[in-house]
């Protein structure tokens, strides 16, 4: 695909992940023992979006998902490991990704910390083997 033209934006997909994001904030909402009017309120959403969200309703949007998220204490990370998972055909571990987010993302920071500088490692081999 030539630079600058960005592909078509595959709104089956999108519905999945939205279907993905609500059930993990149900999920984190009922753990936390707070109600979907609590949630509503903490995230200056009505009720009726809050249950639209969790329904994994494709008219809701990503915006409204992160409120929500954030609201019951998930990170953006959240969303981006399920997006991730789909975009790498990944079976999506649901309880592993809610119960230890942290660790996940420790991780994936720690990964690309580790790729950036065997890259940059890699990098200066070349520059000091041809004596530049």
């Amino acid at each position: 695909m030539p630079r600058g033209q960005s592909r078509p934006m595959d709104f089956t997909k999108l519905d999945r992940i939205k279907q993905l994001s609500g059930r993990a904030i149900e999920d984190r909402r009922k753990r936390l023992r707070m109600t979907q009017p609590d949630l509503a309120r903490s995230a200056g959403l009505g009720e009726r979006w809050v249950r639209e969200i969790e329904g994994g309703s494709p008219s809701a949007s990503i915006d409204d998902h992160f409120k929500c998220a954030f609201a019951a204490g998930l990170p953006a990370s959240y969303l981006f490991v399920l997006i991730l998972c789909m975009d790498y055909r990944l079976q999506i571990p649901s309880l592993l990704v809610m119960d230890d987010l942290e660790g996940i993302e420790r991780l994936c920071v720690e990964t690309i910390g580790e790729f950036v500088m065997s890259r940059l490692a890699r990098d200066l081999r070349r520059v000091e083997d041809t004596g530049a």
